[in-house]
């Protein structure tokens, strides 16, 4: 019975190391390829984080750029703005000027009809004089009852005369003042249109810049949108590669124990029942 008891021993332990010799390889190669696919894993798992952070770094940037060409539109806005207000001045200013210049006109108008009439009288006056004889000399002096009135006469004439030639210089005089005030607000008013023209040339350069602001505003919207959405893609595929290494990784925890190292036999000579797990 003994002898029997020692044979079934031996075959026992023949039959087991047999059997060790093949099932850790297979626990052992089954383990390192879940270990070698838990390393490919977490690998493209830092490729994804280092291209987060490359986008995180670039969507930053495009912010960046962003808020500086909405600092720099809202101060051409600013600088349009006074352009209009200071253009609405100066079409006020120019519109007060063409009045100022219409009434010089009006006053020079009227003063050359005022002229042009008293040399006219002047002149009828004169003529009138020569064809009856009144402004000749002799005239005065043979018409003349004594030599008192002749120098009355005399000096009535000259008076009258030097009367009519000082209003017609007085008129020319007031012309020429007149006329040089209307040229000086006609100057003032070609510089006003002259400050109007470079304004508008401003306020369309200024436009020019608006307009390309908000052009590279759109652009930096549409990449900032564009790197949103590949940051999205990214912590997705993160997540996915997070949830793959957890479940391989519970994997390689979960393995059976290693069925070569069995428990020691007891007293009797016979062995622990062998947990039937570990020949799966």
């Amino acid at each position: 019975m003994l002898r029997r008891t020692y044979k079934s021993v031996l075959v026992f332990f023949l039959l087991l190391s047999l059997f060790a010799a093949i099932v850790p390889s297979t626990f052992a190669g089954k383990a390192e390829e879940l270990q070698d696919e838990i390393d490919r894993l977490e690998e493209e798992a830092d490729q994804l984080a280092a291209e987060k952070e490359a986008l995180g770094a670039e969507l930053s940037e495009t912010n960046a750029k962003a808020q500086t060409y909405a600092e720099e539109k809202q101060r051409i806005d600013r600088e349009i703005e006074l352009c209009l207000r200071e253009r609405d001045l100066l079409n006020e200013q120019i519109h007060q000027y063409n009045q100022l210049i219409a009434e010089k006109q009006a006053e020079l108008d009227e003063l050359e009809a005022k002229q042009a009439k008293q040399t006219e009288r002047y002149q009828l006056r004169m003529r009138a004089m020569q064809e009856s004889g009144e402004i000749s000399v002799w005239t005065v002096l043979l018409t003349s009852e004594s030599f008192a009135d002749m120098l009355s006469r005399r000096v009535m004439v000259e008076e009258i005369a030097r009367a009519d030639q000082k209003m017609l210089q007085e008129l020319r005089e007031t012309s020429v003042e007149i006329l040089h005030a209307k040229n000086e607000l006609a100057e003032k008013k070609a510089m006003l249109e002259k400050k109007k023209q470079e304004l508008a040339t401003l306020e369309t350069e200024l436009g020019e810049k608006r307009a390309r602001a908000d052009e590279m505003l759109a652009e930096l919207s549409a990449d900032k949108q564009r790197l949103l959405e590949e940051i999205t893609r990214v912590d997705a595929m993160e997540a996915d590669l997070i949830a793959q290494i957890a479940q391989r990784q519970a994997e390689l925890n979960n393995l059976p124990k290693d069925p070569s190292n069995p428990p020691p036999p007891t007293e009797s000579g016979f062995l622990f029942p062998v947990d039937p797990s570990g020949f799966v």
